[in-house]
Formats: C-alpha cells, structure tokens, sequence
C-alpha cells in the first residue's frame, strides 16, 4: 500500500497543477467580451473635465475577445485604430461598432472628431505583446531640385520705321509751286520758288490785272468819239442856218 501511495503522489501533484492552471486567468481581468460607452460630460462623470470620453478608458479581453462600443452622446465620435487598421466610422447616439481582437497585445484607438483628448485602450490576454507598430512618420516631402531658369536670349525686334519727315519732292524747273489753301496776302512776297531759288511775285488781288490800262484807252476813245460826233452835228446845225 505504501508503495502505491508513493507512485500515485507525483500524478495527484501534477494533476493539482493543471486544476490550477485552469482556474487562473490568462491576463489579469481579461473577459470574452467587453462594453465601452461613448459619453458626455455631463452628466457622464468619468470624463472629467473633458467634454466626451471613452468610458472605461481601458478594457480587457481574452484573445479572440470583443469589444464594443456604444454612443449615448449627442455628437459625431469615431472608434478608430492609433494605426488605421480598423475604425468605426461616425457614429451618432446610440449606434454601435463592436471589433474582434485575435491575437494577444495592446490596442490603443482615438476618436478622429475629437483627436486632441479622447482616446483609449484595449489589452488583449496578457497585453504584453505590442499590438501594432505605430504607424511610421512620413518623412518630409523632398521637393525636387528646381531647375535653374532658362535665360532666353532678348527678342530681337524688327526695325521701326523712323519717325522722320520724308522731304517733299523737288519740282521740276519751270513748274508752278503748288498754291496754298488760303491765298497769300496782297503785297507779300510767294513762297521761294524751289527751281529759280528767288521770290516769285504774287499778283495783286482785285485790281484787274493789266486790263487797267486798256479800259483807260477805250473809255478814252469813247469819249473822243462822242465829242467828235456832238461836233459835227453843231457844225452841220450852224451851216444849215446860215444856207
């Protein structure tokens, strides 16, 4: 009996150990599934002095756990993954996003409406493991080297026509000046003949000309002619009274 007391002590041993193992849970406080609420303050306490929170701010699960969220607020929240791996989209009062965590690690998520305050956790088994990498910060955009400015050469314009005073042309010998819209005043002298290269004399306006003379000599005749006739006629008058 005793004997088989001794051989049956390390297989009661192991079998406590398993029992135990058992009864003890994978991660402290960790469940199948948990409830976070989306709330405002007030009349939410837990925010604080924050005007929304998650509540509670951090959950635990098992691996292969869920978790889900509930709105009661008045507003637009989202549940969003740190890493944009997963996310809710807007959700208004009292709409729900529940999301499955696989494997074991820590799951931080924010809210892309209020991004500054509201954030919170989700510890999966024993959240040792990390959950994602952070998303990695984009480097600063390299902006392309700019190229140097092409120096064009100076557009060579075509020649102007010089703003300068065509001479008139000369006039041949002999011909007339051409006459001027108003008519030169009587006694001045012409414009220089461009031919002769001396003053041209301007006939006096109004005078008659040269027929001054032959008026004279006509009226004249007229008048010797009349006297010569009056003078026959007494002539032939006087000589008939005396007959």
């Amino acid at each position: 009996m005793r004997l088989h007391r001794r051989a049956a002590a390390p297989a009661v041993a192991a079998l406590a150990l398993a029992a135990a193992a058992l009864l003890v849970p994978t991660g402290a406080g960790a469940a199948a599934s948990a409830s976070v609420t989306i709330a405002d303050s007030p009349p939410d306490s837990t925010c604080g002095t924050y005007s929304y929170c998650f509540d509670p701010q951090t959950v635990h699960v098992d691996p292969g756990g869920t978790v889900t969220w509930t709105s009661s607020s008045k507003a637009l929240h989202t549940v969003t993954a740190d890493d944009t791996s997963w996310g809710s989209g807007d959700l208004a009062a009292s709409q729900t996003f529940s999301h499955t965590f696989a494997t074991a690690g820590t799951f931080t998520y924010h809210c892309n409406v209020h991004p500054s305050f509201m954030h919170g956790t989700v510890v999966v088994g024993s959240g040792t493991a990390p959950a994602t990498q952070a998303p990695p910060t984009k480097p600063p955009a390299t902006h392309a080297p700019t190229a140097a400015p092409t120096v064009r050469p100076a557009t060579t314009q075509a020649p102007t026509a010089a703003a300068t005073a065509t001479p008139a042309p000369t006039a041949a010998p002999g011909a007339q000046a051409p006459a001027s819209s108003a008519a030169a005043p009587t006694g001045q002298p012409s414009p220089t003949d461009p031919a002769a290269g001396a003053v041209v004399a301007t006939p006096a306006s109004g005078g008659g000309g040269g027929a001054g003379p032959v008026v004279a000599v006509v009226a004249a005749f007229i008048v010797l002619a009349a006297l010569g006739g009056w003078w026959a006629r007494r002539r032939r008058s006087v000589f008939t009274k005396i007959h």
